[in-house]
This record gives C-alpha cells, sequence and structure tokens, in this order.
C-alpha cells in the first residue's frame, strides 16, 4: 500500500495514514519503504511512529546516484532482495 498514492510527491490525508497504519499492523509489516526520487521524510515518521524499519527502493524511472546498482538488472535486483529481507523470504 502506497503512502503516498501513485504520486510520490502528494501528501496523504489523515484517515490515509491512519488506514496505511492499520493494515501495517493487520499484517504484520516490517519495512516502510520509500523510493530514490522521493524524500524519505514521511516514510521515516511513519515507521518511527510505528516501531517499523525503512528501506529504499528503486522505481522504475531510472538510475540515480543512490542507485544500489549501476544498471536496471543489478537495481532491480537489489529491490528483490530489499523485498525478501522485508518479508522474511529466503
Amino acid at each position: 500500500m502506497g503512502i503516498t498514492g501513485l504520486a510520490p510527491d502528494t501528501e496523504p490525508t489523515p484517515a490515509h495514514l491512519a488506514a496505511v497504519q492499520t493494515i501495517a499492523h493487520e499484517k504484520g509489516v516490517t519495512t516502510i519503504f520509500s523510493e530514490t526520487l522521493a524524500s524519505p521524510a514521511l516514510a521515516d515518521a511513519l515507521a518511527k511512529d510505528l516501531g517499523l524499519r525503512t528501506d529504499v527502493l528503486d522505481p522504475l524511472e531510472g538510475i540515480t546516484s543512490q542507485s544500489r546498482g549501476t544498471d536496471y538488472p543489478s537495481v532491480m535486483r537489489s529491490n528483490l532482495s530489499a523485498l525478501r529481507e522485508a518479508n522474511g523470504c529466503r
């Protein structure tokens, strides 16, 4: 569930943030993700309020200096690794 919806630069409503918190508790979420092309401030604050970890995923728009890889396949492998760790996958 996205914190901000489809556009990472929009502010979520208090009702939406409450829904994110409810789902995080109900589903046993361990990690709140942000993306490299947007500020992590909201994800960091939400994770802190919920006692969860944070991590970063790279969107499909391109590779930046903050990306965890140098090309599209390596960045997507890094995203997969972050998702696996957050979800307890092996």
